[in-house]
């Protein structure tokens, strides 16, 4: 009968996997933040691919928390201000009473987020000049109104119209995340296990 003996090798096998266990925590958090980053790529070239022209401010509203050897997630986000208009471009939805350019009279720079609500200059409010005001327009739809020239040389255009917007979701934020995470992670994470444990 044939008899297959472990050698006294197993001591210095375990010593050895018991030691390589405690790099775990900083080979994880590693490939966590790699990831994390390749999402964040992803999800910026997906938006100039999906969103009309969006501004760099738009495009850096892509972000994470990394991960790190005692926390070992990563949780991305959008910060509040680009979230209030990334909402409706990732979910749909319906905004009331939202100030829509009439592009004739908008100037160029402010035409560019014009189907997001985010136009520039909007905080410092839409009567931009002693000539605007709002008024009634058809249907009961209030606008806001520009007035220019003197007394009997006056002209009127219409500059925004106020009324409720809808938004189709049209930037599969979590689908882009997820395929580069089903994607990727696993690969990563053998990398720099690789790497670490020939340190």
């Amino acid at each position: 009968m044939m008899k297959v003996k472990v050698e006294n090798n197993i001591n210095e096998a375990t010593t050895w996997l018991m030691r390589q266990s405690k790099k775990m925590p900083s080979i994880t958090a590693a490939a966590l933040n790699e990831t994390a980053e390749k999402v964040k790529k992803a999800h910026r070239v997906q938006a100039r691919k999906l969103l009309d022209r969006p501004t760099k401010y738009t495009l850096n509203g892509f972000k994470f928390f990394k991960a790190t050897t005692r926390y070992q997630n990563v949780k991305f986000f959008i910060p509040a201000i680009q979230a209030k208009y990334m909402w409706y471009q990732i979910e749909g939805g319906t905004v009331q009473n939202v100030a829509v350019p009439v592009m004739a009279n908008v100037k160029a720079e402010n035409r560019i987020n014009a189907k997001t609500g985010n136009i520039k200059g909007k905080r410092t409010g839409l009567l931009k000049t002693k000539g605007d005001f709002f008024g009634r327009g058809k249907g009961g739809r209030t606008n806001i109104y520009r007035t220019k020239g003197k007394v009997g040389h006056k002209t009127t255009t219409t500059q925004f119209v106020i009324k409720d917007q809808t938004y189709r979701p049209k930037f599969p934020y979590y689908k882009i995340g997820f395929g580069v995470i089903n994607n990727t992670f696993d690969k990563i994470l053998t990398k720099e296990w690789n790497m670490q444990i020939r340190a």
